[in-house]
């Protein structure tokens, strides 16, 4: 994340050379959809991967099993690709993939 930050933040600041406090502006707009996912998907697989006991860890075991390796690298690839910049194909995919599946 730090450098996609680094990345998204250069870009503003030099799109908008003539005027900072809007190239930041528009640098937390950029970001903020893109890191809350992050914190957002973070806590759950804390809270659901890595720490459930008793019949919480027995439903993920079975989950994680149902999952093909191509399914669990689907469900975090708009992570892993992309330089976290708007027009990313693959940041604006896991967007879009992410809102379809809270909406189903």
């Amino acid at each position: 994340m730090a450098m996609e930050d680094a990345v998204c933040l250069a870009s503003m600041i030099d799109s908008y050379r003539d005027n900072v406090e809007m190239g930041l502006e528009n640098y937390r707009r950029q970001r903020v959809l893109r890191t809350a996912r992050v914190q957002l998907q973070s806590r759950w697989i804390g809270e659901h991967i890595y720490h459930p006991s008793g019949p919480h860890a027995q439903l993920r075991n079975a989950m994680l099993r149902a999952k093909s390796q191509d399914e669990m690298y689907d469900t975090v690839a708009w992570l892993y690709g992309g330089s976290g910049l708007a027009e990313d194909p693959v940041t604006l995919a896991g967007a879009i993939d992410s809102a379809k599946a809270r909406a189903a």
